[in-house]
């Protein structure tokens, strides 16, 4: 499937990805997120969204804005910062 992905990839994308990842769960590809947008950017804080949800575990946890949920498992990742949601209305 990753290499099926590679080739139908759209542009500059085809062809020329460093990373692929194929994982069993949304909180996988989460992780991986994390990590590569602080490889690439070379910072630590992350940005996400009031009220997100993002899985369970610990960097996704760290993402989600309920601290409800998470309470228990504090701290998580440092340098977490939450926006407000867009409204355009």
């Amino acid at each position: 499937m990753i290499e099926r992905l590679n080739r139908i990839a759209p542009g500059g994308l085809r062809g020329h990805a460093k990373v692929m990842f194929g994982g069993p769960s949304g909180s996988d590809a989460v992780e991986k997120a994390i990590k590569l947008a602080k490889y690439h950017t070379g910072r630590h804080a992350l940005i996400a969204f009031s009220g997100g949800y993002h899985g369970q575990t610990s960097g996704a946890l760290a993402l989600s804005s309920g601290r409800g949920f998470k309470q228990d498992y504090l701290p998580l990742l440092p340098d977490v910062h939450f926006a407000p949601y867009p409204y355009c209305y």
